[in-house]
């Protein structure tokens, strides 16, 4: 009896070991597999981070033009918007450099409101007077000849 018992606590225990390693093993096999799908996500992440590194790269040399020039469309709107002009945007708005518009203020040829004694701002409606002083009318008669 003796020896049928320690043969059963030898089944139970080699049953018991053979239940452990099995288990150890799945264990082990799923810690594998979820590394492995870790490696396959981290490889998934890392090719797309390039591609995504390579499409920014290409946005960011054509979009970069694209904003500018959209930025540049939205700033002269806002001229149109405006009574009064800084000295920048007023220079912006008629087509000359900030230096000529200094010594046209200078010279008295353009005019100017100065608050405070500080900043230069001009008007908007005075400047397109300015830029329409000078009319040179178109001559008819010598377009019409030329046609014929």
């Amino acid at each position: 009896m003796l020896v049928l018992y320690t043969r059963n606590i030898d089944r139970n225990f080699a049953a018991e070991s053979i239940q452990n390693w099995w288990y150890k093993h799945l264990v082990s096999n799923k810690k594998e597999s979820k590394m492995e799908k870790q490696r396959i996500n981290q490889k998934i992440l890392c090719k797309r981070m390039d591609e995504l590194e390579m499409a920014i790269s290409e946005l960011n040399t054509l979009e970069a033009n694209e904003i500018n020039r959209r930025l540049l469309k939205i700033e002269n709107m806002l001229y149109a918007a405006k009574d009064m002009l800084t000295s920048q945007e007023a220079a912006n708005y008629i087509g000359i450099s900030l230096s000529q518009l200094y010594k046209l203020t200078c010279k008295s040829k353009i005019s100017y409101y100065k608050p405070q004694g500080k900043m230069v701002y001009f008007a908007k409606k005075e400047l397109d007077e300015w830029m329409r002083q000078d009319h040179c009318p178109a001559n008819i008669q010598n377009s019409q000849s030329n046609e014929v």
